[in-house]
C-alpha cells in the first residue's frame, strides 16, 4: 500500500476538508500565537482584586513585606479606587531597611484602576518589602479579606492588618510579548506545587500531543466507513482520544484551580485515611491539616474567580509552600462540613486506590490530585465511549454519526477540563451516559433480564453519586412505559422481575451502606437527607421540586427567560442579559479555573453562531430522511427526555437564588450523550453525499477551539 494511503486512508474528502479548513485555522491560531504581542507578568503575590481591603491617606504608607519580587521586573502594580483631587504612588522596594528601587506612578484618575509605577529593572529575583504611598489624595487598596499564610502581615503606617493586598510586577514599559516567546518561561513555571516528577518535560509533552490527537480523530472520521476495518475498536479508540484530552488539562490545571476541587479532594482523603465520608453535622473542620497547608501554598482562594491573577511559579514562592507543607500535619483531623459532604461516597471510593497508591510510594498531596485526576480522566473516556455505542445503536447503518458524535464531544474544551479535574459531576456524567445507552439498546432490542438488571443498577447508583442523577427517573420510565406497550405477557415477566428486584435488593444494600462510609448519613443539596429510592423508606422528593409544586408559572417564566426574551406579562427574574450564553455558551464551552479565564466576546458569538448552523442542519434531517427519524422516535423522544428533564432539574433547582446566576455550564454535561448525538446526526443535514465533509468541517472547528483553549489556559496560568 502506497506511504500516502497509509498516512491518510478511507474518506479522501474527509482529508481535504481538513486540509484546507485546518491549514486556515491554523494560520489564525499561528497569527494569534507567534505574531500578536501582548502584556504578560513576571510575577505575582497571587491575590486578586476582589475588594478594598484598606484606605491610606495622602503619604501614608502601605508596606507588605515578605513578597518575592521577580528578576526583570520594570513596574509595580495595583488596584486602587483614588479620590477625588488627582494624585499618584510612590513605590519602595526595601531589603533589611536598605531601598533596592523606587519610583512614581502617573496622576491617577478619579475611578477603580489598574495602576502601574514604574521602578528601575531588577536584575535578581529577590524577597523584599514592597511598600506604596499615596501622594496627595486619600486611596482604597483592593485584595482579599485574609492575610497570606506564613507571610509578615501588611502594615498600615507601622499598624499590622489582617488582608492581602493585590500586586503585579510586569516588565519595563513596552515589553510585550508573543505566546509563542513565553513557552519556555511557561513549561518552567508550570511545574510548581506539582507532583515531583513534573518538569518542563510534562508540559511540552502536553503541547506535542494536541497534534497527535488532532491527526487521530481526523483519521478515525476518515475511516468511518462501514467498509473499513480498524485493528483497534472503534470504541476504544474515541475513548482514548477522550481520555488523553481530558489527562492534558489535568495537567495543565493548577492545583485546585478547578471549581470545589479542594472539597472533593478532602472527601477522598476522608474515605482513604478514616474511612468515612465527610461529617456535615461534625465539629470538625472541613479540610485535614495536610490538604489546608496545600491549598495554603498555593493561594487558589486568594487568586481564583479573577483571570487577571495568576498562581505561585517562582522557585522561591514554591520552597515557601512546601516548607509550610512540611511541617507535622496529619491527614484524619479533617473531614467536616465541605460542598462534596451533600454527595455520596461512590464516585470518591472509585479515587481511593489511586490517591492510597501515590502516598504509599511517597507522593505528597500534590502527586495525590494529579492521580486522582486522572482516574477522573478515565470517566470522561467512559462517557464518550457512551455517546459512540449510543450513536452505533440508533444508527447502525450510518458509523459516521457514532465516531463524529464522540469526537465533537471528547475534544470539546469544557469536557476536557472538567474531565481532567477530581469532581464528582464526572461521576454523574458517567452514570447518566451508560443510562442513554441502555435506555436506547433496550427501546431498540426489548427488555431482558441482564438489561432490566443494568437499568436497575444506574437508577439506583446515579443520585448515590450526585444527586442529579435523579434525572435518570423522568426517561427510564418514559422508556419503561413504551416497553411495556410491546412486552406485557406472561414470557416478559422474567425481564421485568430481574429489574424489580435488583432495584430493590439494591436500594435495601444501599440503606445498609450508608452507615458504613458516613457518621451522620449522606446529605442532599442544602443540608437535608438526600431522597432514599423509592422501596427503602419515606421517599423524598429530589431538591428544587418545591419550586415546582409551588410556583411552577413562576418557575416556567424563570426557565422562558433564560433561553427567550421576557414577555410583557412575565415577571422579570433574570439579572444579567441572556442568561443561555453565559450559562450554557461560555461556562459550557470555555471558562476555565474557576470561570475566570474567558475567551473574548466574538468567539462566544461564533460559538453562537455554529450552534444554530447545527440546529438547523438537524431539523433539515428530519426533512429529508423523515422515515428514518420516525422508525427511531421512541429513541429520539427518550434521548429529548434526558435533555429536557436534565435541562429543567437544573433550573428549578436553582429558581430561587436570584442575586447571582448560579447555574454552569458543566451541569448539562449528564446529557451528553444525546447533545452529541444531535452534532452527528446534524453532518445529514446536506444530505448523505456531503455528511462526511460536514463533520470534518465540524470536527476542525472543534479541533481549533480545543487547541485555542489549551494555549489560553496555559498562557493565562503560567505568563
Amino acid at each position: 500500500m502506497p506511504i500516502w494511503n497509509r498516512l491518510f486512508p478511507g474518506d479522501q474528502k474527509v482529508w481535504r476538508v481538513a486540509a484546507v479548513l485546518g491549514s486556515l485555522l491554523a494560520a489564525l491560531l499561528f497569527q494569534q500565537v507567534a505574531l500578536v504581542k501582548r502584556d504578560y507578568y513576571t510575577g505575582s503575590n497571587s491575590v486578586s482584586n476582589r475588594a478594598p481591603v484598606t484606605t491610606a491617606n495622602a503619604r501614608s504608607k502601605v508596606c507588605l513585606p515578605g513578597v518575592w519580587v521577580p528578576a526583570g521586573t520594570g513596574r509595580v502594580r495595583f488596584s486602587v479606587l483614588p479620590g477625588t483631587g488627582g494624585g499618584e504612588l510612590e513605590v519602595t522596594l526595601r531589603s533589611n531597611g536598605h531601598t533596592v528601587a523606587a519610583g512614581r506612578g502617573k496622576p491617577l484618575p478619579v475611578g477603580p484602576q489598574l495602576a502601574d509605577v514604574v521602578i528601575p529593572t531588577t536584575q535578581a529575583t529577590r524577597k523584599l518589602t514592597v511598600c506604596v504611598s499615596p501622594l496627595g489624595i486619600r486611596t482604597s487598596f483592593f485584595g482579599v479579606l485574609e492575610a497570606q499564610v506564613d507571610n509578615p502581615a501588611p502594615r498600615l503606617d507601622g499598624r499590622k492588618f489582617a488582608s492581602s493586598v493585590a500586586t503585579w510586577f510586569l516588565p519595563p514599559g513596552g515589553s510585550r510579548r508573543t505566546v509563542l516567546a513565553s513557552i519556555p518561561d511557561m513549561l518552567n513555571r508550570a511545574t510548581r506545587l506539582r507532583a515531583a516528577w513534573f518538569g518542563p518535560w510534562t508540559y511540552a509533552l502536553v503541547l506535542l500531543l494536541f497534534p497527535v490527537l488532532a491527526y487521530s480523530a481526523v483519521r478515525l472520521l476518515a475511516t468511518a466507513s462501514e467498509t473499513h476495518r480498524h485493528r483497534v475498536p472503534l470504541v476504544f479508540s474515541v475513548a482514548l482520544i477522550a481520555f488523553a484530552w481530558a489527562a492534558s488539562w489535568s495537567v495543565i490545571t493548577p492545583a485546585f484551580d478547578a471549581p470545589d476541587e479542594q472539597d472533593h479532594f478532602a472527601h477522598v482523603q476522608s474515605l482513604a485515611v478514616t474511612g468515612k465520608s465527610p461529617c456535615r453535622s461534625c465539629s470538625k473542620p472541613p479540610y485535614s491539616t495536610e490538604l489546608s497547608r496545600a491549598i495554603e501554598g498555593t493561594n487558589v482562594f486568594a487568586y481564583n474567580e479573577n483571570g487577571l491573577t495568576r498562581p505561585p511559579w517562582l522557585e522561591g514562592q514554591e520552597r515557601d509552600a512546601l516548607r509550610h507543607l512540611g511541617r507535622d500535619g496529619p491527614p484524619d483531623d479533617g473531614g467536616g462540613n465541605t460542598t462534596a459532604a451533600t454527595h455520596g461516597p461512590y464516585y470518591y471510593l472509585l479515587l481511593v486506590p489511586a490517591y492510597l497508591a501515590t502516598k504509599a510510594v511517597g507522593g505528597d498531596v500534590f502527586a495525590r490530585l494529579q492521580a486522582m485526576r486522572l482516574v477522573s480522566s478515565l470517566l470522561a473516556g467512559l462517557v464518550v465511549a457512551m455517546v459512540f455505542l449510543t450513536g452505533r445503536e440508533l444508527f447502525p447503518r450510518q458509523r459516521l454519526v457514532a465516531v463524529s458524535a464522540a469526537l465533537f464531544v471528547g475534544l470539546q474544551p469544557m469536557v476536557g477540563f472538567v474531565g481532567g479535574a477530581v469532581n464528582n459531576d464526572n461521576g454523574v456524567n458517567a452514570a447518566m451516559a451508560v443510562l442513554a445507552f441502555i435506555l436506547v439498546r433496550i427501546l431498540r432490542r426489548g427488555l431482558t433480564p441482564a438489561r432490566g438488571v443494568a437499568l436497575a443498577t444506574v437508577l439506583v447508583l446515579a443520585p448515590l453519586v450526585k444527586i442529579t442523577g435523579y434525572a435518570a427517573y423522568p426517561p427510564a420510565l418514559l422508556t419503561l412505559a413504551f416497553v411495556a406497550l410491546r412486552q406485557h405477557r406472561l414470557r416478559n415477566l422474567k425481564a421485568w422481575g430481574a429489574g424489580a428486584v435488583t432495584f430493590i435488593l439494591l436500594s435495601a444494600v444501599r440503606g445498609q451502606l450508608t452507615p458504613v462510609f458516613t457518621l451522620d448519613g449522606v446529605k442532599g443539596a442544602g443540608g437535608g437527607s438526600p431522597p432514599p429510592p423509592p422501596g427503602s423508606g419515606s421517599p423524598t422528593a429530589p431538591p428544587g421540586t418545591g419550586a415546582l409544586t409551588q410556583d411552577p408559572l413562576g418557575l416556567l417564566s424563570y426557565i422562558w427567560q433564560v433561553f427567550l426574551p421576557r414577555l410583557p406579562f412575565m415577571q422579570d427574574y433574570i439579572t444579567v442579559a441572556w442568561p443561555f450564553f453565559t450559562i450554557y455558551v461560555v461556562r459550557g464551552f470555555a471558562a476555565f479555573g474557576w470561570y475566570s479565564i474567558t475567551f473574548p466576546h466574538w468567539v462566544y458569538s461564533t460559538i453562537v453562531v455554529v450552534g444554530a448552523v447545527v440546529a438547523l442542519m438537524a431539523v433539515n434531517v428530519l426533512r429529508l430522511h423523515w422515515q428514518a427519524v420516525k422508525s427511531r422516535g421512541r429513541e429520539l423522544l427518550t434521548l429529548g427526555a434526558i435533555v429536557v428533564t436534565v435541562v429543567g432539574s437544573v433550573h428549578t433547582a436553582f429558581f430561587s437564588s436570584r442575586l447571582v446566576l448560579p447555574e454552569q455550564g458543566r451541569y448539562i454535561f449528564t446529557a451528553l450523550v444525546p447533545i452529541g448525538l444531535l452534532a452527528g446526526v446534524s453532518c445529514y443535514g446536506l444530505g448523505r453525499r456531503h455528511a462526511s465533509q460536514v463533520a470534518a468541517v465540524l470536527l476542525m472547528l472543534t479541533l481549533a477551539l480545543a487547541w485555542a483553549s489549551q494555549l489560553l489556559g496555559m498562557f493565562s496560568f503560567f505568563a
